[in-house]
């Protein structure tokens, strides 16, 4: 199988599911008292260490979750609950993963009025923002790259914009599809709150993490027995965590060797597109090294997923979160045509894929156009 749909899920790494029986050894709950769960207690606790370490924080800054999802309701409720009697705005973005805005449409439900910052052509309207930053702006949650464009939002502009003008309001961003694909860390974003996943960097589903600036309070979203210092409750996945912390190593690490793999492949293929007839580029003017978003009009998605999939090629039309809803509302906000959405493709790639693998998908599109 040729897979390129590595903004869905990415393959475990061969290094670490060698490791994987000797971690699973440590079964033991890291709560527990005797010296099984101390250790543990002692993996997770290495585990916190590499994800700080990949992220540029500090290790009590690094919360754990069971990934992206839960890391975005936690950031948004917890926020939400904890600066609500400071005001009732929220600030986002019209393409947000649905991790954040069907967070939002709740939190608009509850009274909360939540403001949609545009960003046409993959860019941030920045004077929009400004314009919407007002004093009772309590939370600001826009994600880092979108997942479906590939586009790099400027959190760091917008990050200044909100401390000048709302300076009391919190900042998250969903960093999820920008961990370890671009260099950058929450103090350089001038971020409060951001979300990671596991399985989006060669780990296992079901870990993530949210790093929660020193000293930023919000509200537990899940209560129970008070783990990760009572902010996220609930029996701790030891071996999801400790290859979370691994992956973190390994991609820390080679980051600057990963990210010229990806782009090199990008910029090949994107080159290889260009030249074939009737394929439309839908290119932010600053992607990430890893995804490449075009179209085939005349080609509906779904056909030629299915077509590609039968060569054994793996591919997209957007959000697997939100593939099988209709239409994505973030292509739209792109501002692609309904013909360009609805004929739109992904392809998003991992360290793992090669040239060869690039060189038949482009044969295989050829012979469907």
């Amino acid at each position: 199988m040729i897979y390129l749909d590595n903004s869905a899920t990415t393959p475990l790494l061969p290094s670490l599911r060698n490791q994987l029986p000797k971690l699973a050894a440590q079964f033991a709950n890291p709560s527990s008292l005797h010296i099984w769960g101390f250790e543990a207690e002692k993996a997770v606790d290495a585990a916190r260490l590499h994800v700080a370490a990949a992220l540029g924080c500090q290790k009590e800054e690094v919360f754990f979750t069971s990934g992206g999802t839960e890391g975005d309701n936690l950031a948004i409720f917890g926020a939400i609950e904890a600066k609500k009697r400071m005001g009732n705005t929220i600030l986002t973005t019209d393409s947000e993963h649905p991790a954040v805005s069907q967070v939002l449409k709740k939190a608009k439900e509850m009274g909360f009025k939540v403001v949609r910052i545009r960003t046409k052509g993959g860019e941030l309207d920045l004077e929009q923002l400004s314009s919407a930053a007002t004093p009772d702006v309590i939370l600001t949650t826009m994600m880092l790259v979108n997942n479906e464009t590939g586009a790099v939002y400027d959190i760091p502009a917008a990050s200044k914009i909100i401390r000048k003008q709302c300076p009391d309001a919190l900042i998250h961003t969903d960093a999820v599809q920008g961990f370890l694909k671009l260099p950058f860390s929450p103090r350089e974003l001038h971020v409060d709150l951001l979300t990671v996943s596991a399985h989006k960097i060669h780990g296992l589903k079901g870990s993530g993490a949210l790093y929660v600036k020193k000293g930023t309070r919000i509200l537990p979203h899940m209560l129970g027995g008070g783990q990760e210092k009572g902010l996220r409750s609930g029996t701790e996945n030891t071996l999801g965590i400790a290859v979370f912390g691994l992956a973190c190593e390994e991609g820390k690490k080679n980051l600057s060797s990963h990210i010229r793999h990806m782009a090199s492949l990008r910029q090949w293929l994107l080159l290889q597109l260009r030249d074939i007839p009737g394929v439309h580029l839908n290119l932010p003017s600053n992607p990430v090294c890893h995804i490449l978003h075009f179209s085939l009009p005349g080609h509906k998605s779904e056909v030629v997923l299915h077509t590609l999939s039968r060569e054994d090629i793996a591919v997209s039309s957007g959000s697997a979160c939100s593939s099988k809803k209709g239409k994505s509302p973030v292509l739209e906000a792109f501002g692609l045509t309904p013909e360009r959405a609805d004929t739109a493709i992904r392809v998003s790639l991992s360290v793992l894929n090669t040239q060869q693998d690039i060189q038949t998908l482009v044969e295989k599109i050829k012979n469907i156009l």
